[in-house]
């Protein structure tokens, strides 16, 4: 059944262009003098005819002989691949979007909204020839196969494929027969780690909930989107609960959520921070956050804001609660761990640093682990008057160890320091 044909400028035509028509057997025969009709491909492409001579060629629809464009080349290889299959695509194109758009809108708007949309089961015929024509002559123009269906062209103009067959549910875009049924379109697929809610909030000593968010899973291969509250309790096993093993204290456990295998979407808490073990038939995972779980095995209050890949934590605790020294009066840089408080991969750290000494213009300073260098330190705190304390909250990146080091001006002199809080970067 031909769905176009091409015209001579005096109208002569040179080819009923079918389904089955390879672009090659376009491209023969479209010489001034052609009068050969082709019904089928040739095995082997046919030469071009060389010389200077330019020819006009009329694009026009079979039924209406709606004209879609006009074409003057000369009869080599390079400018009709260059200048007429080019120009001809984006005719083609322009012509579907116009003559189709009542589909494409319905198409459309069912996508955004409805469940189903009511098409014309003619203009759906229609489209579909248009689909089956522009796919079969460029698909195979790029691609050099001649075995096509022709029929998912419109998938790249209105996100529909036209080929009055059952819907497959492997088939990302949607089959129409009449009716545009979009009950098993799949969301389109979240930027590489992308996260958005899922924010963490501290429900009690051994229960922390998500809320509702939209994650691309750790392996970039499956979005995982919920619409309720998840609550993770340490208490339990399995989805919603531990993912092996007892409750140990003073650990740091990380917080997920869990899909896939057919499974509603849950929580998990698992002490690895990179692979929890899964349970049943979940398949993805994505880290949400950590909870600390500490020496009477309940978990630190907490509060998290934020709602996109960098996440804050404040604790809601009593300062000395997260004090990670006491006194300190290292005369030389000496460490201090922040790991008890800063979970695994944070970089960044919230701190109150409490300073006193008995001699004026003593001070304490701080410096990232490693650091040898006096121009890399990273406060320099203070008194001008002997015998006064002083109090500085600071934020402070350190390494993967999550170690800083400090030293005092003198050993008379002391300090102490607390984690405030930490910045999560999933």
């Amino acid at each position: 059944m031909p769905k176009f044909v091409y015209l001579e400028a005096d109208g002569t035509v040179i080819e009923a262009l079918t389904a089955d028509v390879s672009l090659a057997v376009v491209q023969a025969t479209k010489h001034a003098s052609a009068t050969t009709k082709i019904s089928g491909a040739p095995d082997a492409v046919m030469p071009f005819r060389t010389g200077a001579q330019q020819t006009q060629y009329h694009m026009k629809t079979s039924g209406d002989g709606t004209l879609i464009g006009h074409y003057t080349v000369a009869e080599n290889t390079s400018e009709m691949r260059k200048v007429r299959i080019n120009d001809m695509w984006l005719d083609l194109t322009r012509y579907v979007e116009s003559r189709y758009s009542p589909t494409i809108q319905r198409a459309v708007n069912a996508l955004l909204g409805a469940s189903q949309a009511s098409v014309s089961a003619a203009r759906v015929a229609e489209a579909a020839k248009m689909g089956d024509w522009i796919e079969t002559v460029f698909a195979e123009y790029y691609s050099k196969v001649d075995d096509l269906d022709g029929a998912s062209t419109l998938a790249e103009i209105a996100a529909i494929t036209w080929d009055f067959t059952t819907f497959d549910a492997t088939d990302p875009m949607v089959t129409i027969s009449g009716v545009l049924n979009i009950s098993a379109v799949p969301d389109a697929v979240m930027p590489t780690g992308h996260v958005n809610g899922a924010r963490l909030t501290f429900n009690s000593v051994s229960l922390v909930d998500i809320e509702a968010g939209k994650v691309r899973d750790s392996a970039d291969g499956e979005n995982i989107a919920w619409s309720s509250t998840l609550t993770a309790n340490i208490a339990a096993s399995g989805a919603n609960g531990l993912d092996t093993g007892a409750e140990a204290a003073n650990k740091w456990y990380a917080v997920y959520a869990i899909a896939g295998g057919g499974n509603a979407v849950a929580s998990l808490l698992s002490l690895s921070a990179t692979a929890p073990t899964l349970p049943g038939t979940y398949t993805v995972f994505r880290r949400v956050g950590w909870v600390r779980n500490n020496s009477p095995s309940n978990f630190l209050d907490f509060r998290q804001t934020g709602s996109g890949k960098n996440r804050q934590i404040r604790y809601r605790v009593a300062l000395t609660d997260t004090r990670v020294i006491a006194g300190g009066s290292a005369t030389v840089f000496a460490d201090i761990s922040l790991a008890t408080y800063a979970p695994p991969g944070v970089t960044l750290v919230f701190l109150q640093v409490l300073f006193s000494t008995s001699t004026a213009a003593n001070r304490v300073e701080l410096r990232e682990n490693g650091d040898t260098s006096g121009a890399v330190i990273f406060l320099r705190l203070g008194v001008s008057t002997a015998g006064v304390s002083a109090t500085f909250i600071l934020q402070m990146t350190c390494d993967g160890s999550r170690i800083i080091e400090y030293q005092v001006s003198n050993a008379a002199d002391n300090t102490s320091m607390d984690v405030l809080g930490y910045q999560d970067e999933l």
